[in-house]
């Protein structure tokens, strides 16, 4: 989706196109920025990513995923099949197998739509990549050709337990393995194969003829290191002399009139594809190689019309087959909305006492608070965690009185306030200071007046015993009477007075500190 307005040409500089390091083969090579960048151009991924949150999304297939995860199984139906490599066909995978995950790929916008060359992609086009990888792993003399590549997805291939099509459209694929987003369940069950990012990105007939290049001529590696560890040159497809020799490769099995019989056919005996259609598609490689003097043919919005390494330069055009089911503005995302933070609200925090920071953001939801709390004097994490929300836009961060308990009376607190959101992968951070009220001088005042006010009661107590011990002269007793209790009045008020004072005190001295 990269333009440039009122024009239908877009010139791209790059430090290289093609360097020693370049290889564009979807088996070993890309392994370069030179290649990639201009590769992902060429062909459609199966899933890619969200430009905006980076979280997997269905691209060229759809999907529905259905999942029994995380300790939990589902049956694996006994029809669906898997390559055997022992037995080099394909095999029902039986009775008693479980797997964690099925993902339903829906391949409506693939089979039925047509390579760079003009050929149609099929369901041959499907299981070939699935038969190459895993006869490259378990066939022992293809192994140890490409041993790299080999015990990389050796780890891999375990985890699928089995294919299956249904209808002309669908492949279920089972798979051990569990996510609680099912977008990347759905983006691990790309079946594997060759692909380099985009599973199946080149018809099965090139890659059926470089096998022979590699495996049994050993004129080229898939892989760098089987390069260099044979002497002989890292295959890509863009570069003519090895279009050139793929070319020789394909007309041979053409005129042989060689297609890959038992990879066609589905355990039922059903045939994919037959010798005749095979022979057509030979033919148009060779076509194609002649006429652009390269071999890479891939399904994706542009294709290669010029590769010139001699001269730094490529040149891709759109391919407008009218069966390409994407068209300019399909995926075109525009500008990312951004999150904000509109407001902070700030409490004075008290030891020992629950108090809450209100955080109000504007963005995309839904929206997420993260904050952290650190002393800045010491750069100690006191605490960190989500704020709650209690509304689309508004959270709350909850501060216990465990946690205020354990602060620095009258010290000043750092905290950092995040909002994001799970739509795009920006984010605002703003740092603020929490003031935390200095108690001590008024738990003193306290002290102290509690102190007058004992003395005052005990004076008090005092004063009654001794009315109540002279019965004589009630009359005057009465009247010491009312003096004491006036007396003790007095010192209470003035206590009241002092603790007032002190609060306000206290009050005015926080904001003032706040402010400053």
């Amino acid at each position: 989706e990269a333009f440039v307005p009122d024009k239908n040409v877009l010139k791209v500089g790059h430090l290289w196109v093609w360097t020693e390091g370049t290889a564009w083969n979807p088996i070993g090579g890309f392994e370069d920025v030179y290649s990639v960048d201009i590769w992902r151009a060429v062909y459609d991924p199966w899933t890619w990513r969200d430009p905006f949150n980076g979280l997997p999304i269905p691209f060229r297939i759809t999907y529905t995923v259905e999942t029994a995860g995380p300790k939990g199984s589902l049956n694996v139906p006994k029809d669906a099949f898997i390559w055997n490599a022992t037995l080099r066909k394909w095999v029902y995978v039986g009775e008693e197998v479980k797997a964690t995950s099925k993902v339903t790929f829906d391949l409506s916008k693939f089979i039925g739509s047509k390579w760079h060359h003009n050929i149609t992609i099929t369901w041959a086009d499907i299981l070939f990549p699935i038969y190459h990888i895993y006869d490259l792993v378990y066939n022992d003399t293809k192994a140890s050709v490409e041993g790299g590549i080999a015990a990389t997805n050796k780890e891999v291939l375990p985890m699928f337990k089995g294919f299956r099509i249904v209808g002309d459209k669908y492949l279920e694929v089972y798979i051990d393995y569990w996510h609680f987003d099912e977008n990347y369940i759905a983006e691990m069950a790309v079946p594997p194969g060759y692909g380099a990012g985009g599973f199946a990105s080149n018809p099965w007939e090139i890659i059926y003829a470089t096998d022979f290049l590699v495996f049994d001529e050993h004129k080229y590696g898939y892989s760098e290191s089987t390069a260099e560890k044979l002497g002989v040159p890292w295959l890509s497809l863009v570069l003519k002399s090895h279009a050139e020799d793929i070319k020789k490769k394909l007309t041979e099995l053409r005129d042989r009139e060689v297609i890959p019989e038992e990879v066609f056919t589905l355990p039922d005996g059903r045939k994919l594809i037959t010798t005749e259609e095979a022979i057509k598609r030979y033919e148009a490689v060779i076509k194609w190689i002649d006429t652009y003097g390269h071999s890479e043919i891939s399904n994706g919005p542009y294709y290669v019309y010029v590769y010139d390494p001699a001269n730094q330069y490529c040149e891709l055009r759109a391919f407008r087959d009218p069966t390409y089911p994407f068209s300019p503005g399909t995926w075109y995302f525009g500008m990312p909305e951004s999150v904000d933070i509109v407001s902070v609200g700030l409490p004075t925090v008290v030891p020992g006492g629950d108090a809450q920071v209100v955080v109000e953001l504007k963005g995309p939801t839904p929206l997420h608070v993260k904050y952290l709390i650190k002393d800045p004097v010491t750069g100690e994490v006191v605490t960190y965690g989500l704020g709650t929300s209690v509304a689309p836009d508004r959270f709350l961060i909850q501060l216990s009185s465990e946690l205020t308990s354990k602060l620095r009376p009258g010290g000043i607190y750092e905290i950092t306030v995040i909002g994001y959101s799970d739509r795009v992968a920006l984010l605002s951070a703003e740092k603020h200071f929490l003031s935390i009220l200095n108690i001590q001088p008024l738990q003193a005042g306290i002290a102290s007046v509690a102190e007058q006010l004992r003395s005052d009661i005990a004076t008090l107590t005092k004063q009654v015993a001794t009315v109540t011990t002279q019965v004589g002269g009630l009359s005057a007793t009465q009247q010491d009477i009312i003096k004491t209790l006036n007396s003790a009045t007095a010192s209470i008020t003035t206590a009241i007075y002092v603790l007032i004072v002190l609060v306000i005190v206290d009050i005015v001295v926080t904001v003032v500190v706040r402010r400053r």
